[in-house]
């Protein structure tokens, strides 16, 4: 395995963050004339809600690990 050298890293890392801005600089444009704002606003509140719900979600223990009791220290440390 090479290591490649900590220039090249760092100009793959900025360009993984500066093309997803690229493209929704132009996309986004055309989807909201496309859509209509009201359908676009309509889609950002379901988005928002669904990643709510999925981070609220993920950092609550399942029933069968309740039940099993693995996570009484977790929930130990809720209630306090």
């Amino acid at each position: 395995m090479t290591a490649r050298p900590l220039k090249v890293n760092f100009a793959i890392n900025v360009l993984g963050a500066i093309i997803p801005l690229v493209v929704s600089l132009v996309t986004v444009p055309i989807y909201v004339r496309t859509i209509g704002n009201a359908r676009y606003g309509i889609r950002a509140v379901q988005r928002s809600l669904l990643k709510t719900i999925a981070s609220t979600a993920s950092r609550r223990p399942s029933a069968a690990n309740r039940s099993r009791g693995i996570v009484s220290d977790w929930l130990q440390r809720r209630t306090l």
